[in-house]
């Protein structure tokens, strides 16, 4: 290949520019590790083997369907709305009369001699039963009365906050659901789009050592190349970072043990 005056220079230049941004990005990595190894309550000085996985991008098919049924908001939300219906109900029931039915049976001896009445009490002679409705109620009891508005505010409350939280969830589901979908997308368009610029790239240079073209058509097709590479990575990150919030979203990104 040729180069024209000074671009040798500038791609030397440009090589250097690299290497500090390199150096940075492993001083950043390193930071990160750090954060995560103290997030996870980790000693810093235990070694821990980093695995790095293939490029590969799992389609987002491989998602369950998911009720938003199954999301501990919605459970908590649920629980509330029963508790204060269980609690209108139970102060309603205290505005009213306090009624029970009571009753009693029994045996006497009747007789004037004492050990008579006592053997007509053990035979049963003399059987003795009544049965009787007592009613009850409190004088002055309009506080019972507001407290039981004040339930049944309580229970509208709950009410309004449950059918909110479950717009708000349905929202949530199908923003996170459209979000993967679209950072699939972006990942799998991204990638061909590496491919076909590693495939410029090894053209040009073969033209390059041919003595075809100038170094500085080949810099800016591999700058070009490095530039699709770093926005594929970050790309294919935010995928499955997508994925993890959904996962999160649905309390299955941690599994409980068995």
């Amino acid at each position: 290949g040729f180069a024209n005056p000074g671009e040798l220079l500038q791609v030397q230049a440009e090589l250097e520019a690299r290497e500090q941004d390199l150096f940075k990005a492993e001083i950043l990595l390193k930071e990160q590790k750090n954060n995560f190894l103290t997030f996870l309550n980790i000693p810093a000085d235990q070694v821990i083997e980093w695995e790095y996985g293939s490029e590969n991008l799992p389609e987002p098919e491989f998602l369950k369907p998911f009720s938003i049924e199954d999301c501990r908001p919605y459970r908590i939300a649920k629980l509330r709305h029963e508790g204060a219906e269980r609690l209108r109900d139970a102060a309603q029931s205290m505005t009213g009369p306090d009624i029970s039915v009571f009753g009693q049976y029994g045996f006497a001896g009747v007789d004037k001699n004492s050990v008579e009445a006592r053997n007509e009490f053990l035979r049963g002679s003399y059987p003795r039963a009544f049965v009787g409705i007592r009613v009850q109620w409190e004088l002055g009891s309009d506080w019972r009365t507001e407290e039981y508005r004040n339930h049944q505010y309580s229970y509208e409350q709950e009410g309004l906050r449950f059918s909110r939280l479950i717009r708000e969830l349905n929202h949530r589901k199908e923003l996170l659901e459209k979000k993967i979908q679209l950072s699939y997308q972006q990942s799998k368009s991204l990638q061909r789009q590496r491919q076909f610029r590693r495939q410029i790239v090894n053209e040009l240079n073969r033209n390059y050592q041919l003595g075809r073209i100038e170094i500085r058509n080949l810099i800016e097709v591999m700058n070009g190349s490095f530039a699709t590479d770093i926005e594929f990575l970050r790309s294919y990150g935010e995928y499955f970072v997508s994925i993890a919030e959904y996962l999160a979203f649905r309390d299955e990104l941690i599994l409980q043990p068995e």
